[in-house]
């Protein structure tokens, strides 16, 4: 099992390599959002955000790049932590169902739809962090039973296959919310945190050509963001993976 906060280790040359790769890039086409899976019961729940998430946005200004730590991985990259709270996976679900309805009835010309939208993938973020760590607990639960209950041992196996599905399912869900306000909301005044978090998710769902795609643009479109030391240390590592095979 690999530690989540070790699965990208950045080096030096690893950076260099990046700087080189800046220039010209085929990417593969955005992949197809899939439905995460949501229990009927939990659909029936209507909630109101729109006074929560109107809190959400930022002044837009120019930031000066900072210059990164070389062996920052992948986890720290991830500054959404910061903000998004642990929560238990079944006050997400129904979190997300009402946020869910609440896009459904905004108009797209209403002012508030991309904060919903992008709130909408945030959620989709925390869901799937929820099942990585329920993932995580039931192999190691299922690893400590082995031995003396294998009965047990297959049931934890089974929640660790099903936590896994619903990871898989709510990345896909939150890089579609992502791609939607990326291409609806074109000017939307935190447009380099979406390319770098839409990035990011493609990144560790392994999809490097569509993770490279969306660094790439984010470095074309917003060359002054805080998170493009970040996407260089990003491209070098990917490329380094791919070069292992």
């Amino acid at each position: 099992m690999k530690n989540l906060t070790s699965r990208f280790l950045f080096s030096p040359r690893l950076l260099a390599s990046a700087a080189l790769a800046g220039g010209a890039l085929l990417f593969a086409a955005p992949a197809a959002a899939e439905e995460a899976c949501i229990s009927e019961g939990a659909k029936k729940s209507q909630v109101t955000f729109r006074s929560k998430l109107g809190q959400e946005e930022k002044k837009p200004g120019t930031i000066k790049p900072p210059t990164p730590d070389q062996e920052m991985t992948a986890g720290q990259r991830d500054q959404r932590a910061s903000r998004l709270k642990q929560r238990q996976k079944a006050l997400l679900v129904t979190e997300i169902s009402g946020i869910e309805n609440l896009l459904r009835t905004t108009p797209k010309g209403a002012p508030d739809r991309v904060t919903i939208a992008r709130r909408l993938a945030e959620a989709y973020v925390e869901l799937e962090n929820a099942a990585f760590r329920e993932k995580v607990q039931a192999e190691i639960d299922r690893d400590a039973a082995k031995k003396t209950n294998a009965t047990l041992a297959g049931q934890k196996q089974a929640a660790a296959d099903q936590a896994g599905k619903v990871m898989v399912n709510a990345r896909k869900q939150a890089i579609n919310y992502y791609t939607l306000v990326k291409n609806e909301y074109p000017n939307y005044p935190q447009l380099d945190e979406v390319l770098y978090y839409l990035a990011y998710e493609h990144e560790q769902g392994n999809d490097y050509p569509n993770a490279r795609k969306a660094y790439y643009e984010l470095i074309q479109k917003k060359p002054s963001s805080k998170y493009i030391p970040n996407a260089y240390l990003a491209f070098g590592e990917l490329f380094f993976n791919e070069a292992q095979g």
